[in-house]
């Protein structure tokens, strides 16, 4: 016959052993300076001595701020270089030290944003961190005019007026075609995202605008939009090369992406050929073979202003939304210096 389960202690439990109310041991856990040393440190040794974990969103509740020290992360793939390292960085923050971040991905799914943030809003986090999927967030206008503080990153919002944080992907982009132009390029390949998705069809734009800006005359057959994947980006660019589109130059808008054209370019002994420029850096950029060229967001910087936005609006900001934008920089390591053929 199984044993019955160990009964999870409590905060009378925590009361108990350590010989006072209920209450001080609520105020120690919310970091109430209201408490002498002595008892709080009976209650520390108690909570220890018990392995107690407080209920954060009951504990809450109790808490004339209302807060239950808890932000939601909704992004589009956690599995993804720049979702992780936005997660990161904010983990790092000052503020959200102490705070539990409750993290789920989207997956480009618009049907799944509406669900799993209405999820994560009855947990009643403090804040919401989102990277939105569907074309309106008007659905969140309710919560947030109850105060709950919402960050938009990587993409603006629409039908919601809250504070935004982007990168300039047009400008990315821009930078990143017109450093292959400066090598001589004309021939040259754009791998994009979807173009429905807000920074798929600026880092495309930026493109285009770089091409014509300089003069040269796009070859349609060479911009490929609606791949995802390292295996789309794989085979995308060895279609070019298996239908002998003359390409010398590739702009690679999704670092996934970047693993399977640098798949392809290698496969076919290209590498040292046709020069390629990826967007947002990943670890292995620089231990392939030429170091891969990247137009790098500062996802550090990302997710500072972020935290600065959340922080404000929890604090009882009502001042109009910022729209804030990130300049990303151009990091030459080889691939994107390859001279065109002469």
């Amino acid at each position: 016959m199984a044993s019955p389960a160990t009964r999870r202690p409590t905060i009378r439990d925590v009361a108990r052993l350590a010989g006072v109310s209920t209450k001080t041991v609520s105020r120690v856990i919310n970091e109430s300076p209201e408490v002498a040393r002595k008892s709080r440190e009976r209650v520390e040794w108690a909570i220890h001595e018990l392995d107690f974990t407080p209920n954060v969103a009951a504990a809450g509740l109790r808490r004339n701020d209302r807060s239950t020290r808890s932000i939601a992360v909704v992004t589009q793939d956690l599995g993804n270089n720049f979702s992780s390292q936005l997660l990161r960085s904010l983990e790092r923050s000052e503020f959200l030290k102490d705070v539990a971040l409750l993290a789920a991905s989207l997956d480009e799914e618009p049907e799944r944003e509406r669900r799993v943030v209405k999820d994560l809003v009855a947990h009643q986090v403090d804040g919401l961190v989102l990277v939105p999927t569907l074309s309106d967030q008007s659905y969140l206008r309710t919560v947030v005019n109850s105060g709950l503080a919402v960050v938009c990153v990587d993409r603006r919002p629409r039908g919601l007026p809250v504070d935004s944080v982007t990168t300039d992907n047009w400008l990315g982009a821009q930078m990143g075609t017109a450093h292959l132009i400066a090598a001589g390029h004309r021939q040259i390949a754009c791998l994009g995202d979807r173009t429905t998705i807000e920074p798929a069809q600026d880092r495309l734009t930026g493109y285009l605008d770089a091409m014509r800006d300089a003069g040269v005359p796009v070859d349609s057959r060479l911009v490929l939009s609606g791949e995802r994947s390292a295996e789309d980006g794989r085979r995308a660019v060895q279609s070019l090369i298996d239908e002998g589109v003359d390409f010398t130059a590739i702009l690679v808008c999704r670092n996934d992406l970047s693993i399977g054209a640098l798949e392809a370019l290698q496969h076919n002994g290209l590498q040292h050929t046709v020069a390629i420029v990826g967007f947002d850096d990943m670890p292995m950029a620089s231990l392939v073979d030429p170091p891969l060229t990247v137009v790098r967001q500062d996802i550090d910087q990302l997710a500072r202003a972020t935290v600065d936005c959340l922080a404000e609006r929890i604090r009882g900001s009502s001042a109009a939304p910022r729209d804030i934008v990130i300049r990303p920089t151009l990091v030459e390591r080889g691939s994107g210096e390859i001279p065109a053929p002469r």
